[in-house]
């Protein structure tokens, strides 16, 4: 095999293992906020309130999702990465399909710590799997393709779940085998979750890349990877501590949104489904379709913090547009609002993670994500629909005015985000010189 061939294949091996990592990555997020379509339904069945329905949404998911990512992290380090997302989906599936079988919010509190185990292992794995297929100059565009998939999955919960779910009740809910007829949102549950044990066998389609050295060799693993964490946590915690309150965002909309057009416009579940699916799947596209390889380019013709300062100018400009539009009480001016944020604001994960990845030396690749995503999920999962809901409930004291909730979310949260980036700009470009 001639060279140019054999270097062919390898770069079509590695965009291949990018679309499936994605399309898997797209499954896992369909799982996890199928639930955001069904909120009005849930609260009528359990007969419980916002701010309780936001602990399932994000507070459920994300605790499992926290406890179990730096174990996960540290097995991506050491052990077959493929094997370890086929257990997660397998994992996740069924946690998802438990969903709908639960009777009480007891029990679909228990699911959902299922769903966010299960889920726990895609990333870190994936981050890990990419970082060996890629230069780093080059590696915050297929991590922003990845993270497409989270673009993808987002707008395909809530357009297929909202066709399902509008069907569901038309038809009455979903009969099972023996069991008793399940409410509509309950067969939502079950239709979205069990196709995932199929899909996760795509993944062995994928070569295991080969791991750089340290990562095989280093009988120390654990202690430096503690010991590069104490020395720079004075970065880590302005770098993860400012994307990770930018997650509040993403996770605060996309919690929120459907159940504002559904209460405050009157749109019905397959109409949100058509329309905020469409949204967030064009702007979203469009986004990690470009973003990172923006991002790229500006890094290798030497703006080395241009990680850090894509998501500080996103916000200063998306993110007033976004409040406004948000507390405009017009139906047209609030969706224009979600583009302009989910078309600059919102797809910030991608180089995000790139930006993780460029300071964490050989070997660390697993733990890192695991704890990038750790402090996502805390803030984004953990306090992101929370935060709204707390506002809806206990500060403006009506349902009527979850629009006012999440344009202060958005607001309040941008702009601490990007003072805490702006304020790890000279320590984060200290620590890319370092290791590379």
């Amino acid at each position: 095999m001639r060279p140019s061939e054999a270097c062919n294949g390898r770069r079509f091996s590695a965009w291949y293992a990018v679309s499936l990592l994605s399309l898997l990555y797209a499954a896992s997020i369909i799982d996890r906020q199928i639930m955001a379509i069904a909120v009005v339904d849930m609260r009528r069945s359990l007969g419980v309130s916002d701010f309780e329905v936001s602990l399932l949404l994000g507070f459920a998911f994300g605790l499992f999702y926290t406890l179990f990512g730096l174990p996960i992290g540290a097995a991506v380090d050491r052990y077959p990465r493929r094997w370890i997302i086929w257990s997660g989906m397998v994992v996740w599936s069924l946690a998802t399909a438990a969903c709908g079988l639960a009777r009480s919010a007891t029990q679909l509190f228990g699911a959902r710590l299922g769903v966010g185990a299960g889920e726990a292992a895609i990333s870190p794995a994936a981050y890990s799997i990419l970082s060996n297929l890629f230069p780093k100059e080059r590696l915050a565009g297929p991590i922003c393709v990845y993270t497409m998939g989270g673009t993808v999955g987002s707008a395909f919960s809530v357009f297929i779940g909202g066709t399902l779910l509008q069907y569901f009740v038309v038809h009455g809910g979903l009969r099972v085998g023996h069991l008793a007829m399940l409410q509509p949102w309950q067969a939502l549950f079950i239709v979205t979750g069990l196709p995932g044990l199929v899909l996760s066998l795509a993944v062995f389609t994928i070569t295991e890349p080969r791991r750089q050295p340290k990562a095989e060799t280093d009988p120390a693993l654990g202690e430096s990877f503690r010991e590069f964490v104490r020395s720079e946590w004075r970065l880590l915690a302005l770098l993860l501590g400012g994307f990770g309150v930018a997650a509040m965002v993403p996770y605060g909309l996309s919690a929120w949104i459907p159940t504002l057009l559904r209460r405050n416009y009157g749109i019905n579940p397959a109409e949100i489904g058509r329309t905020y699916g469409l949204i967030a799947i064009g702007c979203g596209l469009a986004a990690h379709g470009s973003n990172g390889f923006v991002v790229d380019w500006l890094f290798r013709r030497g703006f080395k913090a241009a990680h850090l300062w894509f998501f500080i100018g996103s916000a200063a400009f998306a993110a007033p547009i976004g409040a406004l539009a948000l507390v405009s009480g017009s139906y047209t001016y609030t969706l224009l609002g979600i583009v302009a944020m989910n078309l600059i604001l919102t797809p910030f994960i991608g180089y995000a993670a790139t930006a993780v990845q460029l300071i964490t030396p050989a070997g660390m690749q697993g733990r890192m994500s695991a704890l990038f995503l750790l402090i996502i999920s805390v803030f984004g999962l953990g306090l992101g629909p929370s935060a709204v809901a707390a506002l809806t409930d206990f500060v403006f004291r009506s349902d009527a005015l979850l629009g006012r909730s999440l344009a202060v979310l958005v607001l309040a949260v941008s702009a601490l985000a990007a003072f805490l980036l702006a304020c790890a700009r000279r320590q984060f470009l200290s620590a890319v010189e370092r290791v590379a």
